[in-house]
């Protein structure tokens, strides 16, 4: 293959024969033994599969927290497999979002200046930043929290502002990794609503890590991963999969 890792026009996400494994003291335990993905620009994805079959780390990869062992990664026309941290940390404030299950907000500041970061980080003057973080709080509906602290806020409206926090440096991507998975049913169902309606009035790709099966459901398609691969289902697939496990069912389960 190319190093060149050709990537069509509409594909937002390409990995190609991805391979990731940690060491161990009874030798290298591999986790992905040659994932294949691509995610179409403006896609939502989720990712499934069950607890320790790789969703997080494939997440990590494709967004350039982690390399693989082996492997080549496109994200947003760029390669990322094969660059030093410093690169890679460059990438990653300036093309892509991150939502996690905890929030990991900061403390000492307001849901405006958490939400500023990334933009001071990319050097945005602090007028700029800060109202660019007006906007991305007003449009997940907490116009009204601004000047309050995490835990001045409910769990729900944390997770917001990590949403708003993702987005504010206008992302062509978004990696969500569990982002309902800490919150109760109705501010789970809330939160996928938000994350979909903001989804497509930006055109942002989203590519979701889930055990929410009315997120899966939900999303434009559902890859699976099993036994280190990864497997595109159907919508029949899907669904009947959903059903077999009790229908659709809250973040918090499995």
């Amino acid at each position: 293959m190319s190093d060149d890792l050709p990537v069509p026009s509409e594909v937002a996400v390409l990995a190609e024969n991805l391979h990731k494994s940690y060491p161990t003291p009874e030798g290298d335990l591999p986790i992905l033994v040659g994932v294949d993905l691509r995610v179409r620009k403006g896609e939502i994805v989720a990712i499934t599969g069950e607890s320790g079959a790789g969703k997080s780390t494939l997440l990590h990869l494709l967004g350039g927290l982690d390399r693989p062992t082996s492997g080549q990664i496109a994200v947003d026309g760029v390669r990322i497999d094969n660059t030093d941290e410093k690169a890679r940390s460059r990438f990653r404030n300036e093309r892509v979002g991150f939502v996690f299950q905890f929030h990991h907000l900061l403390p000492d500041f307001t849901a405006l200046e958490n939400v500023m970061m990334p933009c001071l980080i990319a050097g945005t003057d602090v007028a700029a930043a800060k109202a660019v973080a007006r906007e991305m709080l007003t449009s997940v509906g907490l116009e009204n929290r601004l000047g309050h602290r995490p835990n001045e806020l409910s769990g729900g409206e944390q997770q917001r502002v990590a949403v708003a926090r993702a987005l504010a440096n206008k992302p062509a991507i978004v990696f969500a990794d569990e982002p309902s998975g800490n919150l109760d049913y109705r501010h789970s169902r809330q939160l996928n609503d938000l994350l979909w309606s903001l989804a497509r009035a930006k055109a942002v790709t989203f590519v979701i890590a889930t055990h929410d099966r009315a997120l899966a459901l939900r999303a434009d398609r559902e890859i699976r991963l099993e036994n280190g691969l990864a497997r595109e289902l159907t919508k029949a697939e899907t669904a009947s999969y959903s059903e077999e496990i009790g229908g659709v069912t809250p973040a918090c389960r499995g």
